[in-house]
């Protein structure tokens, strides 16, 4: 059996990377809202939208690469929305975020849209075992 555990970057252990996109309602509906480049090889295990300032009503919507990653998050009330995902992205892409189908309209939501990733090339140069 061809022992693989140190040959090349296996068995080195990752990293979780958080991008952070803070928005006011108007950058919001400025759509679309480019606020990250993710690099390429990324493996995307979450995604979050935090309100600081409730907007009352409305959802947003973040996309990866032209592509919906979540849709429709509420954005009515102040705290956190996540979602779990696993999603792929070969050339990484760049995170926007649109309103969702029922855009904010009292002028005042204020949040953070958190992205999770793993960037399958970068490692920490420390081994699993």
């Amino acid at each position: 059996m061809a022992d693989l555990r140190r040959v090349g970057l296996n068995n080195q252990k990752r990293e979780v990377s958080i991008a952070v996109i803070s928005l006011k309602e108007a950058e919001l509906l400025d759509a679309p809202a480019l606020g990250a480049t993710l690099p390429e090889r990324v493996l995307v295990i979450g995604a979050s939208v935090v309100t600081s300032v409730a907007a009352g009503a409305g959802n947003v919507t973040i996309q990866v690469g032209g592509g919906n990653l979540v849709t429709n998050r509420p954005i009515s009330a102040v705290g956190s929305s996540s979602v779990a995902t696993n999603e792929y992205f070969p050339t990484g892409g760049d995170v926007t975020v649109i309103a969702g189908s029922s855009a904010p309209s009292a002028g005042t939501w204020e949040g953070d849209i958190l992205i999770e990733y793993i960037e399958i090339d970068r490692n920490t140069r420390h081994y699993v075992s």
